[in-house]
């Protein structure tokens, strides 16, 4: 639970400083890579009320606005990011139990030390 958080938080903090890179902003490949990680969290079972919900969605309305086709960029800033996160969630899940988790993000830092992570879920617990 907690190596998802960590996946979670880095890929946050790394499409935030991708969202930042002016040519960026309403590139499609920007865009395709955060409708990805949008299904992938939500496919992760992370509430949709954490804050990286929120910026994806604010970042998807702003790239729209002006969106563009791919610069054909050499190194293409949101796509190593992408296939890190990516990479990261398919060892976890292969370490995990095969039950889905409902995860609840913890902000960095967290003053707590991590208390506040709730308890895993299965289909099979009570809410």
């Amino acid at each position: 639970m907690e190596a998802y958080n960590k996946v979670i938080n880095k890929i946050h903090k790394e499409l935030n400083e991708v969202q930042q890179i002016e040519k960026c902003k309403n590139c499609e490949c920007f865009l395709n890579v955060l409708e990805a990680v949008q299904g992938d969290l939500t496919d992760m079972g992370v509430d949709k009320g954490e804050p990286i919900f929120s910026d994806i969605v604010q970042w998807l309305d702003e790239g729209y606005k002006g969106k563009y086709s791919c610069l054909k960029c050499k190194i293409c800033p949101p796509l190593k990011p992408y296939e890190e996160f990516s990479k990261e969630v398919r060892s976890e899940k292969d370490r995990s139990e095969k039950t889905p988790l409902k995860v609840r993000l913890v902000p960095t830092p967290c003053a707590c030390g991590g208390t506040c992570l709730t308890k895993p879920k299965t289909c099979c617990d009570e809410e």
